[in-house]
């Protein structure tokens, strides 16, 4: 594993949960962007369903952030608070991972499903 430094050039992504202990995908994604020489560090960021607001807001003035994404309790809760939604995202009526663009705009998309399908090949056993 390529060591990860984390500068001022640094893309930063956070992983928005409540409670934040069970969330082990960040290391996975630090190690990949880290493989791909990409310059992006991914953290998770314990936010109380009461603060959910408070810290999009928050998000959209922070330039080195590049996105977000949303696990339980936040996906659903976060539609409303953002500025777009992917038809997707919108037909699931949840959000998992979010982009920030230059001005601030947040967009949200789903891609739950996706990788699902991605990950699992079908398995067929007779005709």
């Amino acid at each position: 594993m390529t060591e990860m430094r984390i500068t001022g050039r640094t893309g930063i992504m956070l992983m928005l949960a409540d409670p934040v202990a069970h969330v082990v995908g960040s290391h996975r994604l630090n190690d990949r962007f880290a493989t791909e020489g990409l310059d992006i560090a991914v953290s998770p960021l314990h936010v109380a369903p009461a603060d959910l607001a408070t810290v999009i807001d928050a998000l959209r003035r922070m330039r080195n952030v590049l996105g977000f994404g949303v696990t339980i309790p936040h996906k659903i809760a976060v539609l409303p608070l953002l500025d777009a939604t992917t038809p997707r995202a919108a037909r699931i009526g949840a959000v998992n991972f979010v982009w920030r663009d230059a001005e601030g705009r947040l967009t949200g998309d789903n891609l739950d499903g996706r990788a699902f399908v991605e990950k699992r090949k079908p398995v067929f056993t007779g005709r």
